[in-house]
């Protein structure tokens, strides 16, 4: 069951699926775990944001944070009549806009203790991505947000625990250069043998840890 009303522009737990998220989480974290202490829950997230359905969404517009994200990112999963015409990526480079998500996530998520998250969809690339050619709030285009908008998506998520005094171990599909200093596991949809073997080598290269998606 997923935990939002839409496939992953909701960023609301469906109060139908969820009706006492607070106590399902402690719940889990006092099952034993294996290795010692209790299970930690950790949510499976992305960017996309729907622009009118959410309370996110009205909040990024407020704030200026879209630009013309919306029109252009395709194949998102928004749901209704409008489909991906109603949804897109903020722009996570920008204070105001670092702002919302974080006043989001805090009373949403973390207040719940999620422990971290698995950050999809944030390379901005293939069906679920945004053109080359769109502009964001901080005037980076499309073409230049593809290289960084994981990195900073993820950055933006651990300094959040970090305010808190927490550390965080996330996965996120997309980093950049620096992204080696925070605990983010890198994963790609790579299923084969092969293909795990080629991914587990060749992130030593780059400082980080590489993982197929799980």
């Amino acid at each position: 069951m997923t935990p939002f009303p839409d496939f992953n522009s909701g960023h609301d737990l469906d109060p139908k699926g969820f009706t006492d998220p607070a106590s399902m989480v402690k719940t889990i974290e006092a099952v034993p775990y294996i290795i010692g202490g209790g299970c930690k829950v950790v949510l499976w997230l992305d960017p996309h944001v729907h622009k009118t359905g959410t309370a996110l969404g009205q909040a990024l517009q407020a704030a200026n944070c879209t630009s013309n994200a919306w029109q252009d990112s395709g194949g998102c999963g928004c749901s209704g009549p409008a489909g991906s015409a109603n949804c897109g990526q903020s722009d996570v480079w920008v204070d105001r806009c670092i702002a919302v998500w974080r006043a989001h996530v805090d009373k949403s998520y973390l207040s719940l203790g999620i422990a971290g998250f698995k950050l999809d969809q944030d390379d901005g690339d293939g069906d679920v991505g945004f053109a080359d050619n769109i502009t964001f709030a901080s005037g980076l285009t499309g073409a230049q947000m593809h290289n960084t908008y994981g990195f900073a998506f993820q950055k933006m998520f651990h300094e959040m625990y970090q305010a808190q005094g927490k550390r965080a171990w996330m996965q996120s599909r997309g980093n950049y250069l620096g992204g080696q200093r925070y605990s983010t596991s890198s994963y790609s949809d790579g299923y084969t043998y092969a293909t795990y073997v080629k991914g587990l080598v060749n992130s030593g290269f780059t400082g980080g840890g590489w993982a197929p998606e799980v």
